[in-house]
């Protein structure tokens, strides 16, 4: 939970349990308003040790957005909740109370400008630049390549900087607990552990300069100290910083609906995400007694406002005391103490905690919070204070266990009341206190269901049986409040503490906290389940106390404890990471050059850093594959925050902001647009100054990347959420969002259908909504296999039954969630010119279907990108709409138009990868040897067709993964439904239609009790034959023809040797057989991905190159720099080619007045083609300079002098076109793919099966990548995609208002943020990590020998959901329940997960929900 304000939402205090326990005379008179006329009306802080002043400052700016205002455009805004990170800042204060300085990391998008008066600032231009030189945090991460796309890398320096500020002794794990709450979507985490470590390990170096930072920081807040009343007015709102309790408190008697904003985690995101406005706000930050923190004999007091990351480290501190050498009362009552910290610990992240507090959390009064239940089952005193308006303040104590509910955020707090302080009672003796909390990821996540228990025993010394005097179980997520399991506690209170009367509670749980269908939240059974599994713990964990200090737990033997006893502990916290990293060297002139070098050696980058430097600053040109490789090209500019995206372009002068109205519904017409009760309503005056619509349009309302079908504006057919009925035109971002969520809801009219709407596969196969076509592979028709393709039928009827299985899957969608939001700036030039700079994949189909929109010419419209903020493909087509909108406002009013979406629009608005669902059919051997497959498959295309033809067709091509199949059919369909229209995501299709193959080995391999690896390895493609004559055909060719060309059997028996997977094997199946609820898993999945884009017209590129008389290299090329390190292996090409050094070689944006007709950069082919083109150029101009360099000693500046004298062209453009011819599906005919890139990876996961908790222990990577250009780039995509595969099949769920979701509104997404959508975080990394480019052949035909990377590394993940099936099927032996084939749709969330072990939990829950009990209960998903 990132709950913090104090009494922001308040329904109402109830009667009559108001006793008021003190009551002082306020020094104020016996008015009951504050005087405010002596208020300050500035606001005074620094920023980056630079004074500045504010006059009236907007009260709802937050601190970001004043930030980039000024120019200091490093920190990002992405989401606008303080969900990921790139906001972080650093903000340094004196702490009121005890007036020390302290040194915190702070979400900006969320810190309200009004709130930092007296604190110093710091953003990533404020620790170095590339010009006076990186910070250490800086370096690091730019050496260790920890940034890619380098939207996220900002926050990243600063959460790490923030952490060293205010401990320069910090330990690693420190470290990497303060990233707990900044995400990444690249790297995969490593690099940036590894930049830490190094943080770590050079402490000796960096410590002065960190200490010099803090004592700059310390010098500026101590000379300016700070504690006036404050009073902003603004446009929307008024804010006041009260400097007493006193003025507080007659502020909330003056202003009873104002909210109390402390760290702003509540009323930030309603302001920003629900555009939601509120008169007054109330900031107590600076009231000393608000922040008090003490410990007495029997319990701990909080200040209401006590940040939670000072609570959390204080309570840290006084556990570890207690263990080793404080007072025996706290050994004894460490339980209370210990259950706070464990829900503290996954409370969000730093940054949130740094600024959130206890009494925002209880005032909040969520359902959900992660502290409340604690407070409850603890019965924690709520201490409340009011200014009754007769000069005297009434302090009255309320109790946790009365304060919350019966209905949805009710409290017991009045509008005037305030929350002073909170006092917890630690543990007796006798008592034994657990927290649980249960969520889709454990770090940085709010909570499914949560609970804290207490257990007080009878104090009979001499009994050896334990009874229970007092009981206490909590539970958040089960309610509209926080709740208390009141009957079950009812029956335990009394009884002897037993398994049997556990098990009896058990019971009695489920029944009391059985939730309705359709509940807000859903997941039903599976959030009781969790209830009652919460308390089988709890009865492990207490019995385990109980039975080690000499006494019994009837029922319970020691033997079951020892088999069972991990079930009542925490997975660990913290796991250290370690790795390693090993490619081969390739290039034989590096090799001539260090003779006694090693070309098989594991890099850790650590180690070689001063290398890496030292080569970036070489005078001598780049050696391909090199054992220093170079660094991204942008990784200073971005570590410092002088990369430049398209939002950081400066506002040009009269600039207008746009703001989409969306439609509302997904599915209707459109009637029309009440203008007239625009015009009337009040409180639309001077929020904008234009709208547009359809009319305004002068060319096609019609785009699409292969078919027009998507209207950039509604006409009149409604056929998804998120559509554009129009856009709104004003100055001001605030002012334009809220006006078009305001009239997309009360003045637009429409006819609505959603009782029609078709949202998932299966609606749209029983409605028979499909996009024309089918696409079929028949290996008895394919022409290319040469009659060596065999017939499905015939197979299948000559197979007996018992070796056939049947089967169907579901997977799910994946949001891109690249860090820069869709975002599109255009500036109308003379003689109708139009620039648009747009974050965008395919600047080639904005420039044309822009100018179609404009009706001119494409030579009037330049789209241009310098890097955009990662991709994953949601910038292929998606962005173009957008473009068009704000293209359309700057034509018609001549002005620049600026249109970026927030991160809940661009999630709401914007289609995700593509859900697939699959039904086969598979005959085989009894060795495993398939020998027939005939899948049909389909995919959501969503309303238009986008790319879902060419994502559903590279899905048929990769149903064979790694493996030979005789006889194949597979057909595809895409599905027309009311959703955002999906589109290209990493993979392409590809991971899906591996993913169903995968799914029939595993069944296979669990109908004949075999391990799924053999039944891979007895299947996979043969290896080429060298003695092949060429009147044979192929043994390697695949269910379409093309020959794989590939050693997969004996790499995958390289591969596994490596990972040590068969002795790991039994070591898991002996930890396995020795405990019940902690369950080991293993597996190992190989890939097979197709490089090139299906379409043939889409495989060329072309690349500019020009040398200056200085010497110096210019590129321009047409590919698309997100992260992926293009540029920076375009430059190696280049510096190895013309043999000049890195430093002196430049690309310049991309932009289609320089490089015109350019693909997408997709399909993992940028290198590949533009690379090529590159090198083609280069060549062109090296035979061009070979005389010159031959007269001038091989001096390339005096060669390029003496070539310009003699008038040779210094410039030259290469082109590239990848040899494929494409496919027929009608006659099976043709050569889809370039080459194969292939690769292994092995994953061994610990779940924990009674909260389906898992960690990845240990996952071994190997790829085969020719030889690789940059190795270390390579390595980062390596990582980065088996993350976002593993996010993708696990922690990643999208759910939408559909059938299956009745309590989300129809046709929205509600994943539609960090706060619903998960994807992994540093903790979700495999604990330990080793990743080898194997060395592989020179790639023939493609630049520098080199294979595209991006993509096939991502359906790698799925090792991880494998090895989970795994260690699920060991816990379903565990109750006789392993024989049946276990069908799990995709992703694995631990709602599947918990819910698939089939224990005696999930059983009861489900008995008495009437649902299947028979183990092939199915999680509800959109599909």
């Amino acid at each position: 939970m990132r709950r913090s304000r104090l009494a922001a939402r308040v329904v109402g205090g109830r009667k009559g349990k108001c006793h008021i326990i003190s009551s002082t005379k306020s020094c104020y008179s016996s008015s009951s308003t504050l005087n405010v006329e002596g208020a300050r009306k500035e606001l005074n802080f620094y920023l980056n040790g630079k004074k500045t002043t504010v006059k009236n400052p907007e009260p709802d700016v937050t601190l970001i957005e004043y930030i980039r205002s000024t120019g200091l455009t490093g920190t990002k805004l992405t989401c606008q909740e303080g969900g990921c990170g790139a906001c972080t800042v650093t903000v340094s204060y004196l702490e009121p109370r005890s007036n020390q300085p302290k040194h915190k990391a702070v979400n900006s998008c969320l810190m309200p400008l009004c709130g930092v008066d007296g604190m110093a600032v710091t953003t990533t231009e404020g620790l170095g630049s590339v010009k006076t030189g990186l910070h250490p945090v800086q370096k690091a991460l730019s050496n260790c390549f920890g940034s890619q796309c380098g939207f996220c890398t900002p926050g990243f320096v600063m959460a790490i900087n923030s952490t060293l500020q205010s401990n320069p002794n910090v330990e690693l794990e420190d470290l990497e607990k303060c990233i707990d709450g900044n995400l990444c979507r690249c790297t995969g985490y490593r690099p940036i552990a590894d930049a830490m470590k190094q943080l770590v390990d050079q402490h000796d170096v960096i410590k002065p300069k960190i200490l010099s930072q803090q004592q700059s920081a310390e010098q500026i807040i101590n000379q300016n100290p700070s504690n006036d009343l404050l009073h902003f007015q603004g446009k929307r709102s008024e804010w006041y910083t009260p400097n007493s309790l006193t003025s507080l408190l007659k502020l909330k008697l003056q202003y009873p609906k104002s909210k109390l904003v402390v760290g702003n985690t509540e009323i930030g995101i309603e302001q920003k995400i629900l555009h939601r406005e509120y008169p007054v706000l109330i900031c107590p930050t600076k009231i000393p007694e608000l922040r008090t923190f003490k410990v007495t004999q029997d319990s701990l007091v909080v200040g209401s406002i006590y940040p939670l990351s000072d609570l959390f480290e204080n309570l840290k501190r006084i556990a570890r005391e207690g263990e080793d050498k404080a007072p025996e009362f706290l050994f004894q009552r460490n339980l209370s103490i210990k259950a706070l910290i464990e829900q503290l610990n996954w409370f969000s992240g730093t940054s949130i905690r740094n600024t959130a507090c206890l009494g925002g959390n209880i005032a909040t009064g969520s359902p959900i919070s992660d502290v409340n239940p604690v407070l409850v089952a603890l019965d924690a005193k709520i201490y409340i204070a009011k200014d009754d308006g007769k000069g005297g303040i009434h302090e009255r104590v309320a109790h946790a266990s009365q304060f919350f509910g019966p209905k949805y955020r009710q409290v017991d707090l009045h509008d005037t009341e305030v929350i002073t302080r909170i006092e917890i009672p630690l543990n007796t003796s006798n008592q034994y206190v657990r927290a649980f909390k249960h969520s889709k990821r454990r770090e940085d996540d709010i909570a499914i269901v949560n609970s804290a228990m207490s257990v007080t025993f009878k104090q009979e010394e001499k009994a050896e049986r334990m009874k229970i005097e007092d009981i206490r179980l909590a539970f958040g997520g089960m309610g509209p409040c926080t709740v208390q399991a009141k009957k079950t506690e009812q029956f335990l209170n009394g009884k002897e503490w037993n398994y049997e009367n556990i098990q009896k509670a058990v019971s009695l749980i489920v029944d009391e906290l059985k939730l309705e269908p359709d509940s807000p939240g859903g997941m039903e059974s599976f959030r009781t389940t969790m209830s009652a599994s919460f308390l089988y713990s709890f009865f492990l964990s207490v019995s385990k106390h109980i039975i080690e200090s000499g006494r019994s737990v009837p029922g319970f033997t020691s033997d079951q404890l020892k088999r069972e006893s991990l079930g009542g502990e925490p997975l660990p916290f913290h796991i250290p990471m370690k790795s390693t990293q090993s490619f081969p060297i390739h290039n034989e002139l590096y090799s001539k050059q260090n003779p006694n070098f090693n070309s098989e050696q594991k890099q850790n980058q650590n180690q070689n850093q001063n290398q890496q430097q030292d080569n970036k600053e070489s005078d001598k040109p780049e050696m391909i594959g090199s054992w220093i490789p170079a660094v991204h090209s942008s990784a200073e500019r971005q570590v410092s925050g002088e990369a430049i995206y398209t939002d950081d372009i400066p506002r040009f002068h009269n600039e207008l902001v746009a703001a989409i109205i969306p439609s509302v519904i997904p599915k209707g017409e459109l009637i029309a647009i009440d203008w007239d009760g625009i015009a009337a309503d009040e409180a639309l005056k001077n929020r904008f100054e234009h709208i547009l619509t359809v009319k305004d349009i002068p060319g096609d309302n019609l785009i699409g990347d292969i078919v027009h079908d998507e209207e950039v504006f509604v006409s009149k057919k409604i056929t998804a959420v998120g559509q554009a009925i129009g856009c709104v035109l004003g100055t001001d971002y605030t002012d334009v969002r809220w006006a078009a969520r305001r009239i997309s809801e009360k003045y637009v009219k429409y006819n609505d259908d959603t009782a029609n709407a078709i949202f998932s596969i299966t609606e749209a196969i029983q409605k028979d909504s499909f996009f024309p076509g089918a696409h079929t592979i028949d290996t008895s028709k394919v022409q290319n296999l040469k009659g060596t393709g065999k017939d499905v039928e015939r197979v299948f009827s000559s197979t007996p039954k018992e070796r056939i299985v049947t089967g169907e899957l579901k997977i799910g969608g994946q949001e891109h969630f690249y860090f820069e939001p869709q975002v599109s700036l255009v500036e109308p030039r003379d003689g109708g010119e139009i620039i648009i700079h747009t974050s965008t994949q395919n600047l080639m189909k904005t420039q044309k279907l822009t100018a179609s929109v404009l009706a001119v010419p494409n030579n009037k419209v330049v789209a241009k990108v310098r890097r955009i903020g990662g991709g994953f493909g949601g910038k292929e087509t998606q962005n173009i709409v957008y473009a068009c909108i704000a293209a359309v406002g700057a034509s018609k009013y001549n002005r620049p138009v600026r249109l970026v979406l927030t991160r809940d629009e661009d999630m709401m608005f914007t289609g995700k990868r593509h859900p697939f669902m699959a039904r086969y059919k598979v005959a085989f051997e009894p060795n495993g040897k398939i020998t027939a497959a005939e899948v049909s498959i389909f995919n959501n295309g969503g309303f238009s067709h986008d790319l879902s033809w060419p994502v559903m067709d590279r899905s048929l091509f990769h149903l064979d993964n790694s493996y030979k199949f005789d006889a194949m059919r597979v057909s595809g369909r895409v599905c027309k439904t009311n959703v955002a229209s999906n589109t290209a995501f990493r993979g392409f299709g590809g991971p899906q239609g591996m993913m169903v193959c995968e799914t029939w080995i595993e069944h296979v391999a669990h109908v004949l009790g075999k391990d799924p690896c053999e039944i891979r390895e007895i299947n996979f493609y043969p290896s080429p034959d060298p003695n092949l004559k060429e009147t044979e055909v192929r043994k390697d060719l695949t269910h379409f023809g093309q020959a794989v060309d590939l050693p997969i059997r004996e790499m995958w028996q390289e591969f596994m040797a490596d990972s040590q997977y068969k002795e790991r094997k039994q070591q898991i199946e002996q930890y396995n057989k020795e405990n019940k609820w902690r369950k080991k898993g293993i597996a190992a999945v190989p890939v097979k991905f197709g490089l090139s884009f299906t379409a043939t017209l889409l495989n060329q590129g072309s690349s500019l190159v020009h040398i200056y008389t200085d010497g110096s290299v210019l590129i321009s090329h047409g590919g698309v720099e997100m992260g992926q390190g293009l540029h920076t292996k375009v430059i190696q090409v280049a510096s190895q080619t013309l043999g000049v050094p890195l430093s002196h070689i430049y690309v310049s944006e991309t932009a289609t007045d320089k490089i015109a007709n350019s693909s997408a950069t997709a399909a993992s082919m940028g290198s590949d083609i533009y690379g090529m083109a590159t090198l083609n150029a280069c060549n062109e101009l090296k035979s061009r300079l070979e005389p010159y360099l031959a007269k001038n000693n091989n001096d390339f500046k005096k060669a390029v002098t003496s070539a310009y004298v003699d008038r040779v062209n210094l410039s030259a453009q290469g082109f590239h076109k990848v040899p494929v011819t494409g496919y027929d599906f009608v006659n099976g005919i043709g050569k889809p793919f370039h080459y194969f890139t292939n690769g292994f990876s092995c994953t061994e996961v610990l779940l924990d099966t009674l909260t389906s908790n898992f960690i990845p222990l240990r996952t071994d990577i190997t790829l085969d990548l020719g030889q690789s250009i940059n190795p270390a780039i390579d390595i980062g995509q390596i990582e980065g995609a088996y993350l976002q595969g593993l996010g993708w099949l696990t922690t990643e769920e999208l759910v939408y208002g559909d059938r299956e979701h009745k309590w989300v509104r129809p046709g929205w997404n509600k994943t539609n943020g960090p706060g619903n959508y998960k994807i992994p975080t540093m903790d979700d990394v495999p604990r330990e990590w080793n990743v080898k480019i194997r060395r592989g052949k020179w790639n023939e035909g493609v630049v520098m020998g080199s294979k595209g990377v991006g993509e096939p590394p991502l359906f790698l993940g799925a090792s991880t959901i494998f090895a989970i099936r795994s260690a699920v099927m060991e816990a379903r032996k565990e109750e006789g329940r392993e024989e049946k084939w276990l069908e799990v749709d995709a992703p694995w969330t631990k709602e599947r997960i918990r819910m698939a072990c089939g224990d005696g939990i999930v059983r009861e829950v489900l008995k008495k929900g009437g649902e299947d009990e028979e183990g092939q209960w199915k999680a509800r998903g959109s599909f």
